[in-house]
């Protein structure tokens, strides 16, 4: 579970764990029942041994088990990415990827040679990749920093008093510009901890200027510029039909709570979703 609560993090829950561990029961009856049928499992030191008795269901048994090792590999490119905290990408995903993959064919070549060399070079090899990832997990992904293009602004002196209006509009529109660049480049919006001295802290100014900027802008409040993107970011998740409901695509917008969710959609749109989405489709 480790590599999905890093993709899409607080995807998992109850229902979705039951499913990832679905595969596992299934293998689990199927072998009791196996045994209840009084079905033989006889003993074999590698798969080269057990490939001239394909035919018995034990052996055949036995190969599924060896090549469902791949399935967790595979299940990652189904989980639904999410950059709501961009703290990984698909860079990260394939160099995961590349290794669990890497080490999982060290080990059925384990299973496949009964060779002490192979056995000990999987040795190293399971170590080395195990090392590499929590290189990865502790020095890329945890430390990395947003990368956000803006404008460095240069100190200035203090302006004259008949420039001071000027000045400000000067100072605000730019500003405005560093916060659009900024939500455009990390999608801030998707971290429900995202505050506005958070965020007037990642651009380097004040809550009090950066409300007031906001307000400038068109919005009430800094609290409604976050809805009114969460929002939008909800729309373009259905239209591009990424998310399996609504509610999934509420959170991976930013909403801790589906009832908040609504609450802001219907203040926004002046409908629910069924009702707006029904319209759009007319």
């Amino acid at each position: 579970m480790y590599p999905i609560e890093v993709i899409s993090p607080g995807w998992l829950n109850f229902r979705r764990i039951l499913k990832l561990y679905s595969p596992c029961l299934f293998i689990l009856v199927t072998y009791k029942i196996s045994l209840w049928a009084n079905i033989k499992y006889t003993p074999y030191n590698t798969l080269l041994d057990m490939a001239s008795h394909i035919g018995n269901f034990d052996v055949l048994f036995r190969f599924t088990l060896a090549f469902l090792i791949f399935m967790p590999i595979l299940f990652i490119f189904f989980i639904p990415y999410t950059r709501r905290y961009n703290n990984t990408d698909y860079v990260w995903i394939r160099k995961y990827v590349f290794t669990l993959s890497l080490n999982t064919l060290a080990y059925i070549l384990v299973l496949t040679f009964e060779n002490p060399i192979i056995r000990s070079l999987y040795y190293y090899v399971s170590v080395g990749c195990s090392l590499y990832i929590a290189y990865m997990e502790l020095f890329v992904r945890l430390i990395r920093k947003p990368v956000v293009t803006e404008t460095v602004i240069q100190k200035e002196e203090e302006p004259s008093a008949p420039c001071t209006e000027s000045f400000t509009k000067v100072k605000n529109t730019i500003l405005i510009d560093r916060l659009n660049a900024y939500m455009e480049n990390t999608f801030a919006w998707r971290d429900p901890d995202l505050s506005l001295n958070t965020l007037a802290q990642a651009l380097c100014t004040n809550r009090t200027t950066l409300n007031q900027v906001i307000q400038d802008n068109g919005y009430e409040s800094y609290t409604a510029y976050i809805n009114h993107l969460r929002i939008k970011d909800f729309l373009n998740q259905i239209k591009a039909k990424q998310p399996v409901n609504f509610q999934d695509a509420f959170f991976d917008a930013g909403y801790r709570s589906r009832a908040t969710a609504l609450r802001n959609f219907r203040l926004i749109t002046g409908m629910t979703p069924s009702e707006y989405f029904q319209k759009d489709q007319q």
